[in-house]
């Protein structure tokens, strides 16, 4: 706990230190730098000594401290979830800032902007993460939730000389805010009685059965706002592409994760679910999960293909947490370990390789000034870590073995199909339409990056500005290396891994570590022959690759055009789009998607004017759903305007009102 301390009072001292830097750029970049870093090492490692002494079945270390809030105590508590969720907050955020340093130099500093608000804003928003976490007060917690979006927006709105920037951050503070008042009654009625907002503990969870059913909707809508869950995804695609692609990294990967785990919390509260909380959260999952895929695969700009993206992986998530409560409500304990450990290997997965693919947007962004895949192409040529790592993240982030992507849902399909079959019909059905959602899944998510890295990476450069790229840093380099090989070090450690997760699982489960360990240990020759299979591949993809160098040693190899169909003047142009290498999937689902085509009229055989053709996918749920609302409460509070007239003692008198009307509420009948 002391480490963690630590590192919450150095995020303070760095961000006040680098906003009273802001006259001197570069020195205010450094302090911001090395303040995170430094803070996101000490997170990390603090985690980690947290973890292996709660590994030991040790108590959770607690901190407390005088508040006089009303309700409100300084209430801090380092449990086995809090531990691994902190672990990913101090890896991705040491790792993140260091691109910081020479990609913030570039884009902002460039551009006249200074860095010392940022850096505040980022320590601020890092230190209200952890606060979070670490939170067992529901004061407490909501002001840590505050404190981390309120940051979180300043983030986003980095660059507000753009209009859709500022728009995008309208639209995430609205999100926050609407889930934050249901996060508000959620507290209120888990105190309810008590006296207290602490949060209770696990063995009161009997007392809240009457409103159990509540507290999980307005968990639900809460946290899964946060997260981007479908429907209340809406304000995420547009805030990711706002945002500088290192913030975007922490926002999908460890922000979105904040959601996941206050709804693992709240679940560790509440008694045994019914069979109904595990579907709904199976049917969110799904809905998210083929939602977000697909629109991934319909866009043009990168950033938004990998926002889209992340609702599809939080749909993976929910999806693991809905068959985990699916097992404990069918006194099923494989199906319940199995579902929440791969729900939690997940999102340890998921914060490493979206973050990483951010990076790598980011680096794109940087060297071509643009985003849009079709004006991209060639980029591995002059970039070859770069798409080296960008293939390692697509590859991990389609659930491909050998890469840690596919351990997480390995552990929700095994557990699915070893008890899908003894479940009742009514809770079969669920489980047996996870496995096929997860297959379903992973075969368009491979579709959609392998559009972006095979138009951006490969091929020729479209444009002037994909084939004069500015070179990244080594600062902007190793990040990605880092990442990269992460991917690959959870994939070959995952059978020693996923065991260290039995005092997670026990939390949400609410059972002994020692009975989740039995379960893991039951499972164990499963996902080990998996990784003896991925290691073989490994190793004859590396034999394969060094016997082509040693072949081609002493050979002349030298390049040449590609085969052009024999046509004697090819093009760039010729090459595939993002919209036709996509268009089978996009058409087959452009009924759900909103997918529009403007096609160009042609009235002559040979066309004299060129002709052009335009597709357009809008978000169905915002367009349909959302903008309509929006447009019709505007026009409700606008009738309400007279009201607002500028006079002050008019209002003085709505003030007096008010209290009389209080006063004789309460004090009326008493007298």
């Amino acid at each position: 706990m002391n480490l963690l301390l630590i590192s919450l009072v150095l995020l303070a001292v760095s961000g006040f230190g680098s906003s009273l830097l802001a006259s001197k750029p570069s020195l205010s970049r450094s302090v911001g730098v090395a303040g995170a870093a430094l803070a996101g090492l000490l997170t990390f490692f603090g985690s980690a000594h947290a973890f292996y002494d709660l590994w030991h079945y040790t108590a959770p270390v607690q901190f407390r401290a005088n508040w006089n809030v009303p309700f409100g105590s300084f209430f801090l508590e380092i449990d086995a979830l809090s531990a691994f969720f902190l672990f990913v907050l101090g890896l991705m955020t040491s790792i993140t800032v260091l691109f910081l340093h020479d990609y913030i130099a570039n884009v902002l500093e460039r551009s006249g902007k200074t860095t010392g608000a940022f850096f505040f804003f980022l320590n601020f928003f890092i230190a209200g993460m952890m606060l979070v976490v670490l939170a067992r007060n529901g004061v407490l917690f909501l002001i840590a939730w505050e404190v981390m979006s309120l940051a979180a927006y300043f983030l986003v709105i980095t660059d507000d000389d753009q209009e859709s920037v500022r728009d995008a951050g309208w639209n995430y503070l609205v999100a926050a805010h609407l889930g934050a008042a249901f996060l508000l009654v959620l507290f209120i009625l888990l105190g309810r009685g008590s006296g207290t907002l602490d949060f209770p503990d696990a063995s009161a969870a009997g007392q809240l059965a009457g409103i159990a059913n509540v507290i999980f909707l307005l968990a639900l809508v809460g946290f899964g706002t946060k997260a981007g869950f479908v429907p209340f995804h809406v304000w995420l695609p547009d805030t990711y592409q706002a945002a500088p692609s290192p913030i975007s990294g922490l926002m999908s990967g460890v922000m979105s994760k904040m959601g996941i785990y206050g709804l693992l919390r709240v679940l560790s509260l509440l008694p045994t679910p019914p069979l109904w909380w595990g579907m709904t959260l199976i049917g969110i999952g799904m809905i998210s999960g083929l939602f977000g895929i697909l629109m991934a695969n319909a866009q043009k700009d990168f950033k938004r293909l990998v926002a889209y993206s992340s609702i599809e992986n939080l749909g993976i998530i929910s999806m693991g947490i809905g068959a985990g409560m699916l097992g404990l409500s069918m006194n099923k304990p494989a199906l319940a370990f199995l579902g929440f450990a791969g729900a939690i290997l997940h999102v340890l997965n998921h914060a490493v390789m979206k973050t990483l693919l951010f990076l790598v947007a980011g680096t794109v962004r940087h060297a071509t000034n643009t985003g849009i895949i079709d004006k991209l192409g060639g980029l591995y040529k002059q970039m070859p870590t770069v798409g080296l790592a960008c293939l390692v993240g697509i590859v991990a982030i389609s659930g491909l073995p050998p890469l840690n992507g596919f351990y997480g849902e390995f552990l929700i399909f095994l557990g699915v199909y070893q008890e899908a079959l003894t479940l009742p019909t009514v809770a079969a059905i669920p489980a047996l339409m996870v496995i096929s959602s997860l297959a379903l899944i992973g075969g368009l998510t491979l579709a959609g990056f392998s559009k972006f890295f095979g138009i951006a990476f490969l091929g020729s450069a479209r444009s002037p500005e994909a084939e004069n790229i500015v070179k990244p840093s080594r600062f902007m380099i190793f990040p990605l290396v880092i990442l990269a090989a992460t991917c690959v070090t959870i994939a070959i450690l995952a059978p020693f891994f996923i065991p260290l997760f039995a005092p997670v699982v026990a939390i949400p489960t609410r059972v002994s570590p020692t009975i989740v360990a039995e379960v893991f240990a039951e499972n164990t020759a499963s996902w080990e022959m998996v990784s003896i299979m991925s290691g073989v591949f490994v190793a004859i993809l590396g034999g394969l690759i060094l016997l082509r160098r040693r072949l081609l040693k002493d050979r002349d190899v030298h390049g040449a055009g590609t085969w052009g169909c024999g046509y004697l003047a090819p093009t760039t142009r010729m090459q595939y789009t993002s919209s036709s290498y996509s268009q089978p999937i996009v058409d087959l689902a452009g009924v759900f998607l909103g997918h529009q085509k403007q096609l160009p009229v042609i009235n002559e055989y040979f066309p004299r004017n060129s002709l052009k053709m335009k597709t357009e996918t809008e978000d169905p749920l915002m367009e349909h759903g959302y903008v309509p609302f929006y447009a019709g409460a505007r026009g409700l509070l606008a009738r309400l305007r007279w009201f607002h007239h500028g006079r002050l003692h008019i209002y003085v008198l709505y003030i007096a009102v008010t209290l009389l009307v209080l006063l004789f509420r309460y004090l009326g009948p008493s007298a």
